[in-house]
């Protein structure tokens, strides 16, 4: 069975930080600590994480990792739509994410728009939401 739950401020943050060494080969930053994270799981292996914060009152998601050999399953499209859901039930009008040219057709098939190609900075809406749940 697949699982996502929310590691919000104080949580344990073992699996992300081992996830984010395997799939980035980066340690945890400062920013992890008031982050909350997604974590998930299937059949009790941690195959899939990511972050949302706040800075300067945006809300902003990245760190999406999946384990190379659970990738092509969506875990990267769960862990972001968890992350999305709980950025706009925290108050956010819009979230942002940096992609790189890697990684923009992923944020497009969930809604996000690039708004500046320079820096590859995408956001998304609410009505952006609501817009792909009606094609």
């Amino acid at each position: 069975m697949i699982k996502g739950q929310y590691l919000e401020y104080g949580c344990n943050l073992k699996q992300i930080a081992k996830i984010r060494e395997e799939v980035f080969k980066e340690e945890l930053d400062i920013i992890d600590q008031t982050a909350i994270h997604v974590l998930v799981s299937e059949a009790d292996k941690y195959v899939a994480a990511g972050r949302v914060y706040i800075n300067d009152d945006l809300f902003y998601i990245d760190k999406i990792a999946v384990v190379a050999e659970e990738r092509h399953k969506y875990y990267g499209d769960f862990v972001a739509r968890m992350l999305i859901d709980k950025a706009f039930q925290s108050g956010a009008d819009q979230i942002f994410t940096y992609a790189d040219k890697d990684t923009k057709k992923f944020f497009m098939r969930i809604g996000f728009h690039l708004i500046d190609e320079s820096v590859g900075c995408m956001k998304i809406t609410k009505s952006d939401i609501c817009h792909q749940c009606s094609k």
